[in-house]
């Protein structure tokens, strides 16, 4: 897939027609009226996006993409690179935290390593290493556009296979030591965002650990021209291509800036819309990366399903823009999709009193 092949991908609008339906039906049921909240409104976007009032998700794949990042050098974790790789073989073999968690969910788990610094062998892992990790985006830009490409379309035919496969709704998740960094400078520089404001400790900085954070992302955002000092300016250019214009600008962001986790992450939101499957956003890696989807292709934001706030400040922020609202706000920092899977047996709750709960009838007073 070329540059602009991605970005002249059109996404077609979700039913509004079973969305309404479904809305419908739910109002129907013994129950009181939007009582579940937005649960209700996940399994009326779930019909919409699948396009049947009979929506079936109950084949479910967490995709987890794993890859190291250069930015690492810059001593942006307390945590060692060599964690990416170990955690990435323990999910494979079913040991991660986000095994145990979703072992009774019915969820297959799916690590991919799309650039781990390392060869992990053995157990589910699919291996489709774009390269050894990323460059350190303070010295050059963190992905060639071949290496973006890449990881971005295999990400979307990861759902083309999945979808063949019969699953119904996909969750995402990733695994790399400072990827919170990629994160962050990414949404920064999408959002033209104040670091101050949207930089986390992720899983508990010291404050002189999360200082230099905010200073590598701070200064890899005035080396690619994306801090505040350096806003596009578009002169006199129509809508459309003002609108080109940030799609080549974005994709560019992701190239300097981003990690192959994130890319590949990239290419499942905007396979979720192409085939139209729901996708799970997970944490703060996973929201950068759908953040810079729909900034990329419009629509896709109607096919995304939001699991939780998490800790991180520009995750709320994210799903603010992308008009998303989660249902859990636990202060989660752990990653690897645990939101996402910990969403899961909630809506197979509601689900399953979608399909079974029978409709109200109207009370006979007669005699009372």
């Amino acid at each position: 897939m070329t540059r602009e092949e991605l970005l002249s991908i059109t996404i077609e609008k979700t039913s509004d027609e079973k969305y309404q339906e479904i809305k419908n039906t739910l109002g129907e049921l013994e129950k009181p009226v939007d009582g579940l909240g937005r649960f209700e409104e996940i399994i009326c976007k779930i019909g919409a996006i699948k396009q049947t009032s009979k929506p079936d998700i109950s084949n479910k794949t967490l995709v987890v993409m794993c890859a190291d990042n250069g930015i690492l050098e810059e001593g942006v974790s307390d945590v060692g690179g060599y964690v990416t790789g170990v955690t990435a073989k323990n999910m494979s073999e079913g040991k991660s935290l986000v095994n145990l968690l979703a072992e009774n969910s019915g969820i297959n788990i799916l690590p991919i390593d799309i650039g781990i610094n390392g060869d992990i062998e053995g157990g589910s892992l699919l291996v489709n290493k774009i390269a050894k990790g990323t460059k350190n985006f303070l010295k050059e830009p963190a992905m060639s556009e071949e290496e973006a490409l890449s990881a971005i379309s295999f990400g979307i035919n990861i759902v083309k296979k999945l979808k063949d496969e019969g699953t119904g709704i996909i969750l995402t998740g990733d695994m790399g030591v400072g990827n919170s960094t990629t994160a962050v400078a990414l949404i920064c520089a999408i959002l033209e965002g104040d670091p101050n404001v949207l930089t986390g400790r992720s899983v508990g900085l010291s404050d002189s650990l999360y200082q230099n954070k905010l200073n590598v992302i701070f200064e890899g955002l005035h080396k690619y021209g994306y801090d505040l000092d350096n806003i596009l300016v578009y002169g006199g250019c129509d809508f459309s291509e003002r609108e080109e214009k940030q799609k080549e600008r974005v994709f560019e962001m992701v190239t300097n800036l981003g990690g192959l986790d994130i890319a590949g992450l990239i290419g499942i939101y905007i396979g979720g819309a192409m085939y139209h499957v729901p996708v799970v956003v997970d944490g703060i890696i996973s929201a950068a990366a759908a953040l810079a989807a729909e900034n990329m292709i419009s629509g896709c934001k109607d096919y995304m399903i939001g699991s939780h706030f998490g800790k991180e400040p520009a995750t709320e922020i994210v799903f603010n823009e992308l008009e998303i609202e989660p249902v859990i706000n636990a202060e989660m920092t752990a990653g690897e999709g645990v939101g996402a899977v910990m969403l899961m047996p909630l809506i197979d709750m509601v689900m399953n009193m979608y399909y079974k709960l029978k409709p109200s009838e109207e009370l006979d007073f007669d005699g009372v």
